[in-house]
């Protein structure tokens, strides 16, 4: 099986943020860069893991069944 590398999804505003919520792993519409910065170097630190550390597949846009 191929590694899988997970992504840190950052939203660039409140709806998908909402929409997204189980897939984004923050919310930069009111670019809070310390935040940010504290949760890139958690994930490096392997103190947290991103959202979509256990997802293989991920289509933000699309609201159907994808294959």
């Amino acid at each position: 099986m191929p590694n899988f590398v997970p992504t840190f999804k950052i939203s660039t505003n409140d709806y998908l943020a909402e929409k997204k919520s189980g897939g984004i792993d923050f919310n930069a519409y009111k670019m809070d860069g310390k935040a940010l910065y504290k949760s890139i170097i958690a994930i490096i630190n392997g103190e947290t893991k991103c959202k979509s550390e256990d997802i293989r597949e991920i289509a933000f846009y699309k609201a159907g069944v994808t294959l």
